[in-house]
Protein backbone atom coordinates (compact mmCIF):
# COMPACT_ATOMS: atom_id res chain seq x y z
CA UNK A 1 0.00 0.00 0.00
CA UNK A 2 2.80 2.52 0.47
CA UNK A 3 4.35 1.53 -2.60
CA UNK A 4 1.50 2.59 -4.31
CA UNK A 5 1.18 5.43 -2.55
CA UNK A 6 4.82 6.96 -3.29
CA UNK A 7 4.24 5.49 -7.17
CA UNK A 8 1.22 7.77 -7.10
CA UNK A 9 3.01 10.44 -5.39
CA UNK A 10 5.77 9.97 -8.23
CA UNK A 11 2.98 10.31 -10.88
CA UNK A 12 1.83 13.86 -9.53
CA UNK A 13 4.93 15.51 -9.15
CA UNK A 14 5.85 14.54 -12.43
CA UNK A 15 2.84 15.73 -14.25
CA UNK A 16 2.78 18.71 -11.98
CA UNK A 17 6.67 19.27 -13.23
CA UNK A 18 5.14 18.92 -17.06
CA UNK A 19 2.63 21.58 -16.68
CA UNK A 20 4.85 23.71 -15.34
CA UNK A 21 7.36 23.76 -17.86
CA UNK A 22 4.24 23.98 -20.29
CA UNK A 23 2.86 27.44 -18.60
CA UNK A 24 6.58 28.79 -18.76
CA UNK A 25 7.20 28.13 -22.30
CA UNK A 26 4.08 29.38 -23.35
CA UNK A 27 4.60 32.48 -21.18
CA UNK A 28 7.68 33.16 -23.19
CA UNK A 29 6.94 31.90 -26.18
CA UNK A 30 5.36 35.25 -27.38
CA UNK A 31 8.04 37.72 -25.80
CA UNK A 32 10.55 35.87 -27.46
CA UNK A 33 8.82 35.25 -30.55
CA UNK A 34 8.12 39.26 -30.84
CA UNK A 35 12.40 39.98 -30.61
CA UNK A 36 13.33 37.55 -32.69
CA UNK A 37 10.81 38.53 -35.71
CA UNK A 38 11.75 42.30 -34.68
CA UNK A 39 16.01 41.47 -35.63
CA UNK A 40 14.38 39.81 -38.68
CA UNK A 41 12.27 42.88 -39.91
CA UNK A 42 15.13 45.39 -39.41
CA UNK A 43 16.76 43.53 -41.65
CA UNK A 44 14.07 43.42 -44.61
CA UNK A 45 13.75 47.04 -43.42
CA UNK A 46 16.69 47.96 -44.93
CA UNK A 47 16.40 46.30 -48.18
CA UNK A 48 13.03 47.97 -48.36
CA UNK A 49 15.01 51.57 -47.74
CA UNK A 50 17.71 50.76 -50.67
CA UNK A 51 14.81 50.23 -52.97
CA UNK A 52 13.19 46.52 -52.81
CA UNK A 53 9.54 46.52 -52.40
CA UNK A 54 7.35 44.30 -50.76
CA UNK A 55 10.41 42.53 -48.74
CA UNK A 56 9.55 39.87 -47.07
CA UNK A 57 11.54 39.37 -43.40
CA UNK A 58 10.93 35.02 -43.91
CA UNK A 59 10.31 33.12 -47.02
CA UNK A 60 6.56 31.97 -45.54
CA UNK A 61 5.49 35.36 -44.37
CA UNK A 62 2.35 37.20 -46.12
CA UNK A 63 3.05 40.72 -44.70
CA UNK A 64 6.20 42.78 -45.28
CA UNK A 65 7.93 46.29 -43.96
CA UNK A 66 5.93 49.18 -44.42
CA UNK A 67 7.32 51.80 -41.70
CA UNK A 68 9.64 52.21 -38.84
CA UNK A 69 8.61 53.28 -35.21
CA UNK A 70 10.34 55.14 -33.01
CA UNK A 71 9.55 56.81 -29.62
CA UNK A 72 12.80 58.21 -28.85
CA UNK A 73 11.69 59.24 -24.86
CA UNK A 74 10.89 55.64 -24.34
CA UNK A 75 14.23 53.89 -26.22
CA UNK A 76 11.17 52.17 -29.04
CA UNK A 77 12.22 51.41 -32.21
CA UNK A 78 10.25 48.96 -34.26
CA UNK A 79 9.39 48.14 -37.50
CA UNK A 80 5.79 48.30 -38.60
CA UNK A 81 4.29 45.50 -40.74
CA UNK A 82 1.60 45.73 -43.55
CA UNK A 83 -2.05 44.96 -41.96
CA UNK A 84 -3.66 44.68 -38.64
CA UNK A 85 -4.89 41.13 -39.30
CA UNK A 86 -3.68 38.77 -36.31
CA UNK A 87 -1.22 36.83 -38.33
CA UNK A 88 0.46 39.62 -38.44
CA UNK A 89 0.25 41.22 -35.32
CA UNK A 90 1.80 38.19 -33.67
CA UNK A 91 5.09 39.16 -35.29
CA UNK A 92 5.24 43.42 -35.09
CA UNK A 93 2.56 46.46 -34.80
CA UNK A 94 1.02 46.61 -38.16
CA UNK A 95 -0.46 49.09 -40.39
CA UNK A 96 -3.87 49.87 -41.72
CA UNK A 97 -4.22 48.67 -45.12
CA UNK A 98 -4.12 51.99 -46.86
CA UNK A 99 -4.53 54.29 -43.98
CA UNK A 100 -1.32 55.94 -45.14
CA UNK A 101 -2.66 57.09 -48.44
CA UNK A 102 -5.99 57.93 -46.96
CA UNK A 103 -5.42 61.93 -47.17
CA UNK A 104 -9.10 62.36 -46.85
CA UNK A 105 -9.32 61.31 -43.17
CA UNK A 106 -6.07 62.78 -42.53
CA UNK A 107 -5.47 59.47 -40.46
CA UNK A 108 -2.51 56.64 -40.09
CA UNK A 109 -3.44 53.74 -37.80
CA UNK A 110 -1.19 51.67 -36.50
CA UNK A 111 -2.11 48.56 -34.12
CA UNK A 112 -0.06 46.29 -32.00
CA UNK A 113 -0.26 43.65 -29.08
CA UNK A 114 -0.52 45.36 -25.42
CA UNK A 115 1.60 42.26 -23.85
CA UNK A 116 4.36 42.60 -26.87
CA UNK A 117 5.09 45.62 -29.19
CA UNK A 118 2.91 48.36 -27.85
CA UNK A 119 3.10 47.27 -24.29
CA UNK A 120 5.19 50.44 -23.90
CA UNK A 121 1.86 52.65 -23.97
CA UNK A 122 1.01 52.60 -20.65
CA UNK A 123 3.71 54.91 -20.26
CA UNK A 124 4.09 57.58 -22.98
CA UNK A 125 2.55 61.11 -21.71
CA UNK A 126 1.19 63.94 -23.74
CA UNK A 127 4.12 66.10 -25.35
CA UNK A 128 6.01 63.01 -26.41
CA UNK A 129 7.16 62.59 -29.78
CA UNK A 130 6.58 59.37 -32.11
CA UNK A 131 8.58 59.02 -35.60
CA UNK A 132 7.53 57.46 -38.25
CA UNK A 133 9.73 56.43 -41.19
CA UNK A 134 8.31 55.22 -44.79
CA UNK A 135 9.36 53.12 -47.16
CA UNK A 136 11.00 56.01 -49.02
CA UNK A 137 13.38 56.91 -46.00
CA UNK A 138 11.56 60.13 -45.12
CA UNK A 139 10.77 61.08 -41.93
CA UNK A 140 7.33 62.22 -39.93
CA UNK A 141 7.60 63.59 -36.80
CA UNK A 142 4.36 63.34 -34.55
CA UNK A 143 3.51 65.05 -30.70
CA UNK A 144 0.82 62.67 -28.83
CA UNK A 145 -1.92 65.27 -28.01
CA UNK A 146 -4.49 63.10 -26.48
CA UNK A 147 -5.21 59.60 -25.05
CA UNK A 148 -8.42 58.07 -24.89
CA UNK A 149 -9.67 54.90 -23.57
CA UNK A 150 -12.50 54.02 -26.50
CA UNK A 151 -15.33 51.26 -26.33
CA UNK A 152 -14.95 49.21 -29.97
CA UNK A 153 -18.42 47.72 -29.48
CA UNK A 154 -19.78 51.71 -29.23
CA UNK A 155 -18.00 54.17 -31.20
CA UNK A 156 -14.99 53.89 -34.00
CA UNK A 157 -11.47 55.73 -34.02
CA UNK A 158 -11.20 58.75 -35.89
CA UNK A 159 -8.77 61.96 -35.86
CA UNK A 160 -9.91 65.10 -35.79
CA UNK A 161 -10.83 66.99 -38.81
CA UNK A 162 -7.93 68.86 -39.03
CA UNK A 163 -4.27 67.77 -39.45
CA UNK A 164 -2.42 64.57 -40.23
CA UNK A 165 -3.00 62.26 -37.41
CA UNK A 166 -1.26 59.14 -35.85
CA UNK A 167 -3.34 56.59 -33.51
CA UNK A 168 -1.54 53.74 -31.90
CA UNK A 169 -3.97 51.50 -30.58
CA UNK A 170 -3.60 48.21 -28.59
CA UNK A 171 -6.15 46.24 -26.13
CA UNK A 172 -6.85 47.59 -22.93
CA UNK A 173 -6.87 47.78 -19.80
CA UNK A 174 -2.95 46.32 -19.77
CA UNK A 175 -1.99 43.62 -17.43
CA UNK A 176 -4.56 41.50 -17.34
CA UNK A 177 -5.48 37.79 -18.61
CA UNK A 178 -8.36 38.80 -20.46
CA UNK A 179 -7.33 39.78 -23.75
CA UNK A 180 -11.16 39.21 -25.23
CA UNK A 181 -12.73 42.89 -24.21
CA UNK A 182 -13.69 45.85 -26.19
CA UNK A 183 -11.90 48.74 -25.05
CA UNK A 184 -8.98 50.16 -26.86
CA UNK A 185 -6.12 52.37 -25.65
CA UNK A 186 -5.50 54.47 -28.23
CA UNK A 187 -3.00 57.13 -28.64
CA UNK A 188 -3.68 60.45 -30.85
CA UNK A 189 -0.58 61.80 -32.28
CA UNK A 190 -0.60 65.17 -35.01
CA UNK A 191 2.31 65.53 -37.21
CA UNK A 192 4.72 68.43 -36.54
CA UNK A 193 5.20 70.11 -40.10
CA UNK A 194 8.44 71.34 -40.66
CA UNK A 195 9.65 74.82 -40.21
CA UNK A 196 11.48 76.92 -42.55
CA UNK A 197 14.83 78.09 -41.13
CA UNK A 198 13.54 81.15 -40.11
CA UNK A 199 11.09 80.79 -38.14
CA UNK A 200 12.78 77.86 -36.34
CA UNK A 201 15.20 79.92 -34.99
CA UNK A 202 12.03 82.42 -33.29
Amino acid sequence: MRFLSDKILKWIVFILAVLAVYFLATAFYIPVKAIIAQNLLHSAWQSTLAGDTSVKPWPWADTWPVARLRVPTLNIDQIVLDGDQGSSLAFGPGQRVHSVNDKSSGLTMISAHRDTHFKFLQYVKLGHRIELQNEFGDVNTYQIEDMQIIDSEVMGIRAPEQGQWLTLVTCYPFNVLDSNGPLRYVVFAEQIKPCASESCQS
